[in-house]
């Protein structure tokens, strides 16, 4: 994770001149026991949970559109 985080920090850095990555991160472990499911609707669940905007278009990468979800749901 640090080497990744460092090469896409300095290219980051070198196209647009800002930080990209804010300081530590939460890694998570999913164990056999572990439901993906409900891991899955935490991380997706997160931005709101945060109080930060649903709509899909704010965050491109953190949301995807399943059968069961039209374009405009915002889940």
């Amino acid at each position: 994770m640090t080497l990744l985080r460092q090469r896409t920090a300095i290219a980051y850095r070198r196209l647009v001149h800002q930080r990209l990555w804010q300081d530590g991160y939460f890694e998570r472990v999913l164990r056999p026991r572990d439901n993906v499911s409900s891991v899955i609707d935490y991380i997706r669940n997160n931005p709101s949970a945060a109080g930060l905007p649903t709509e899909r278009s704010r965050y491109p990468f953190a949301f995807w559109k399943t059968d069961a979800e039209s374009d405009s749901d915002t889940r």
